[in-house]
Formats: structure tokens, sequence, C-alpha cells
């Protein structure tokens, strides 16, 4: 009877890992969608730059006392405020998708931990059912 107690928790144990699988492949599946959204979010900042860029630009060529007062077009008053504007709006994302990611490694630190205690517990069953097993073996010999 005790041998059946201890294959039904180790088998419990077996079941336990296999949820602990599970739910970190669904946290790294979401991981992964979280990257793309980063890079989503870095091609918009990209982009939105580009377009402040682009307007200061047009101003600078299109406005002769610009061109007389400055030299590049970055120089212009108010753009470096603006791409810093761009960026902030951006960068708040990007943290808090790096906030998010870094929960997520945790939990999949601390699940993985968990499945590694399980492991030890098994063998350790394992190790002490085999020991049983071979000590009634004998017992039943010897009578």
């Amino acid at each position: 009877m005790a041998i059946c107690n201890s294959l039904e928790t180790l088998l419990q144990y077996k079941l336990r890992q296999s949820q602990i699988d599970v739910e970190i492949s669904n946290l790294q599946s979401l991981k992964n969608l979280k990257v793309l959204e980063s890079a989503d979010c870095n091609c918009i900042l990209s982009a939105e730059k580009t377009e402040v860029r682009n307007y200061y630009k047009h101003l600078y060529r299109t406005d002769e006392e610009a061109q007389a007062l400055y030299h590049d077009y970055t120089e212009i008053p108010g753009f470096d405020e603006d791409i810093d504007a761009v960026v902030a709006k951006i960068q708040e994302k990007l943290e808090e998708i790096s906030a998010w990611e870094m929960n997520v490694d945790s939990q999949i630190n601390t699940l993985q931990t968990e499945k590694e205690e399980i492991k030890a517990f098994q063998e350790s069953m394992k190790s002490t059912l085999n020991t049983n097993l071979q000590e009634d073996f004998s017992y039943s010999l010897d009578r």
C-alpha cells in the first residue's frame, strides 16, 4: 500500500511538472509577443523622429532667414524639444514593456526552480522506493 501511495505521489509530481512546462511555454509565448511590440515601438520612434527631422529640414530649406542664422536644421529652436518629446512618448511604452518582461522572467525563473525541486524530490522518492522494494523482496526470500 505504501508503494502505491508513493507511486501516486510521483505521478502527482509528474503532473505538476507538466503543468509548469505549459505555464513556462505560455509565458515565453507572451514574452515573444512583447518583443514584437517593442520592435513596433522602435519602428514608430524611428518614423516619428524622421518626420520631425523632415519638417525641420523643409523649414530650413524654405526659410532664407533660418539659413542665414543657423548652419544646420538641427540648430533651429524647438528641434531638440520636438525630438525629446517624441522619444519621451515612446520611451515610456518601452519602459513598461521592459518592466513587464522582467516580471515574466522572474515568474519563469520561479517556475523553473520549482520544477528542479520537484525533479530532486522525485529522484529521492525513486531511490527510496527502489531501496524499499529491494528490502521487501529480500525479506520475503529470507522467510
